[in-house]
């Protein structure tokens, strides 16, 4: 609970959270907590119309990217669904969809399909409505006491169901009408396209970018060339420009429907940057939640999808290019001769480590300690500095802290190290500009100093698969000093060669190990050298 700075009241239970984590995941609580109207200074939010262990289980998923055990049952799921949609915590959502769709029986179905309805879950509507497609299972639905509810809250959608699966002949669509005519209220119909999915992957490569920057204004946009996925055309639009005045810092991408569709295509579709190897960068990958593009020509993307200057710097512009992919998932149509289970809720991969990104890197909302690190100056969360290392808990919340301080100066790490430190942290993944050796040996000490255990262990892994008789005297110095048990084996391990030990004795770094760590040699002398030469 290290600084915690607002506190929710739910009927007798309270609990204290950190604005920059929320507003980090929602939307809504980011308006809420950082907008231009919210009260900053407000540290109490009294919420009335959710219960307790709903609320304890959002913020949960929010600060985990999981559920607890206790939310597992389809009631729990059910409030979940509501509160995700609340706070427009989009992959939680998606969770509780798949979730409900998979859990579908006669006595449920009616209160589910409202719920559906209610909150724009069109795949767990379309589950509902292929589980009603079955006459036994209508009739079923009809008797049980939720359908009464789904009369009164969502006519439309029982209007939608006969026009999909039941004759006008027949006596339940009969029925139904009548039940609706009762209920007295008025004919809204709607359409849902959403069931069985197409998947395929297109890559725009970008050669020339400054000349294409150069030449482009704000607005003009370069066009992939076409691809199908789902038996749709489709192009990818680049504005290396921005889209608008808002964007024109930034690079803007868009998926664009190329051919003409009657009632819309529903797609679920992601952008992400590629590194030299084609992976795709996690910091600029961006996951996009179902949109129906209406007619041909109709598209959604991402404005402000990288910063210009972002690109410029990295290393993923190479010889004045880069590429962009984009994951396209379609929904079709049902058909509903089809025996197969079908998946009609498709929930992403968790992107915490893409919301505290953003945290760091984007937005810093609600930062409360700076670093003064050479001639650079990096703004950070204590709260999740003090939860991924000790030695920062201790330095802001412990007994001798001084918990008003905001600005620490450090001397002795270089800027671009506490940067990539920070990265971590933040993304449990080291940036692309990190991941050279003479890095990965800083970055061992700077993990050691703060504590930071896994990224101290992926650092020696690095160095133990890139040791050769230059670098393992300085290698082995900096394991034993640094208590890295694993990294010292390798360097032994290497040295268990004669003709590797001889080079390694030729090194300038040879002279440096005998000053600081004369253990070693001696232990290495011990194991494995014959009696007669020691």
């Amino acid at each position: 609970m290290d600084r915690t700075d607002v506190t929710f009241n739910i009927g007798q239970d309270i609990f204290s959270a950190h604005k920059c984590i929320l507003a980090a995941h929602s939307s809504v609580f980011k308006a809420e907590l950082f907008g231009a109207m919210s009260a900053k200074a407000r540290r109490t939010i009294k919420i009335e119309d959710m219960e307790a262990g709903v609320f304890r289980s959002l913020l949960h998923f929010i600060y985990t990217g999981t559920l607890p055990e206790t939310a597992l049952d389809v009631v729990m799921t059910q409030h979940l669904l509501v509160a995700a949609d609340r706070y427009n915590v989009e992959r939680l959502k998606l969770i509780c969809e798949e979730k409900l769709s998979k859990h579908i029986d006669s006595n449920m179905v009616a209160t589910t399909l409202a719920l559906a309805e209610q909150h724009s879950c069109h795949g767990l509507k379309e589950a509902c409505f292929e589980f009603l497609s079955s006459d036994a299972n209508l009739e079923r639905m009809k008797a049980s006491e939720g359908y009464e509810h789904l009369k009164v809250s969502c006519p439309s959608v029982l209007k939608e169901l006969i026009a999909r699966f039941i004759s006008p002949e027949m006596e339940a669509a009969r029925e139904i009408t009548m039940d609706l005519q009762m209920a007295n209220h008025c004919n809204n119909t709607s359409s849902v396209t959403v069931a069985e999915v197409a998947r395929g992957s297109h890559v725009i490569k970008i050669d020339g970018y400054l000349r294409t920057k150069e030449l482009m204004e704000n607005g003009k946009y370069v066009s992939s060339t076409p691809f199908s996925v789902g038996g749709h055309s489709w192009f990818i639009t680049y504005f290396p420009n921005g889209v608008n005045t808002e964007s024109k810092d930034y690079l803007s991408v868009f998926l664009t429907l190329d051919s003409a569709c009657a009632g819309g295509v529903k797609a679920t579709f992601s952008f992400a940057l590629l590194d030299k190897n084609g992976r795709s960068v996690q910091l600029y990958s961006k996951l996009y939640p179902l949109h129906t593009f209406t007619e041909k020509g109709s598209d959604w993307g991402h404005s402000k999808f990288m910063k210009k200057t972002n690109l410029e710097r990295s290393v993923h512009l190479s010889n004045d290019s880069f590429s962009i992919m984009c994951d396209l998932t379609v929904m079709k149509d049902i058909c509903s001769k089809e025996t197969t289970q079908k998946q009609f809720v498709v929930v992403p991969p968790s992107d915490l480590h893409q919301h505290l990104g953003d945290l760091l890197l984007k937005n810093m909302d609600g930062t409360d300690v700076t670093f003064n690190v050479g001639q650079d100056i990096f703004s950070a969360h204590k709260c999740i500095l003090a939860a991924r290392s000790s030695v920062f808990r201790a330095e802001f919340f412990g007994a001798m802290s001084a918990k008003a301080r905001r600005t620490i100066k450090i001397e002795d790490i270089e800027a671009g190290v506490f940067r990539a430190l920070l990265h971590f942290i933040y993304t449990d993944s080291l940036p692309e500009t990190a991941q050279d050796i003479v890095m990965a040996q800083h970055l061992v000490v700077a993990a050691d100093r703060y504590n930071v255990g896994r990224l101290k262990l992926i650092c020696e892994e690095k160095l133990s698969k890139h040791i050769d008789s230059n670098m393992v005297a300085t290698t082995l110095a900096l394991a034993e000093q640094h208590s890295c048990y694993g990294l010292k084996e390798a360097c032994f391990e290497f040295l268990a060669s004669r003709s590797n030990l001889e080079r390694m004795m030729a090194s300038d770094d040879y002279e440096h190990l005998k000053i600081s760590c004369p253990s070693v040699l001696m232990e290495l002398v011990a194991r494995f050298l014959p009696q007669q030469e020691k």
